[in-house]
């Protein structure tokens, strides 16, 4: 059963995700998947110029991309950007039905999946998915893995990631936490991606954060300025 707790916590983490244009222009074949798959390609535009959706147009861009789907062409990019619409979808308008549509999301991604085995975008999705599905579960952790080990310093990536691995700390197997403290390292470089972990995780896993940040050169006073000052946008 999902757990809302979670959705609400990481639901925003693979919002901005976005898995390329679908624009489709060659063959005449492919001309009716560019035709419905258009509404998708603004809404990914929206999303990658951090800018807002507006319901309409995400509505459209599903309905698009759902058409498109039964053309046959051009499948990694269809069923990429449709799980990502789809999990946009269930965050944007809340109702009973949550637990299917995160499942048929899930079910977009693996058929994406299929085309493109290495897509550490994909993985993470399958991971956010999956967690908000079933928790921790063995398929969670192995799908972390695999986002761990087929995209390793991509921002957006790397603040799942992160939000996921120290949240679930105490669960999260023995090389997976090597992952994530290499990633921590490397991820205290730059105090505004730190501040923007920071400020999704709880107590427990925010003063885990600190004291692995304390080990490196990390500017921890600006680190916790940065969260604050995010967790106060995000409020007003």
């Amino acid at each position: 059963m999902i757990r809302l707790q979670v959705l609400k916590k990481h639901g925003p983490g693979l919002i901005a995700f976005a898995v390329g244009v679908v624009l489709v222009w060659m063959a005449t074949p492919r001309t009716y998947s560019a035709y419905n798959a258009l509404p998708a390609a603004f809404v990914s535009f929206q999303l990658t110029m951090d800018r807002p959706v507006r319901d309409a147009d995400l509505a459209r861009a599903l309905t698009g991309l759902k058409a498109a789907s039964a053309a046959g062409v051009d499948q990694a990019n269809i069923y990429g950007q449709l799980s990502q619409f789809m999990l946009l979808d269930v965050f944007r308008t809340p109702n009973d039905h949550q637990e299917e549509q995160l499942a048929a999301a899930r079910d977009a991604t693996v058929l994406a999946l299929r085309h493109r085995p290495l897509d550490a975008y994909l993985w993470t999705r399958y991971t956010h998915l999956t967690y908000l599905l079933e928790g921790f579960s063995p398929y969670t952790i192995a799908a972390l893995d695999k986002s761990f080990r087929y995209g390793t310093y991509e921002r957006e990536l790397l603040v799942f990631r992160l939000k996921l691995s120290l949240s679930e700390w105490e669960s999260l197997p023995t090389s997976l936490r090597e992952h994530a403290r290499e990633q921590i390292r490397f991820s205290a470089q730059h105090a505004y991606v730190c501040g923007q972990i920071l400020s999704y995780l709880d107590d427990q896993a925010a003063k885990r954060f600190i004291s692995f940040l304390a080990e490196t050169p990390a500017d921890i006073e600006l680190i916790q300025r940065a969260s604050n000052a995010l967790k106060r946008q995000r409020a007003s």
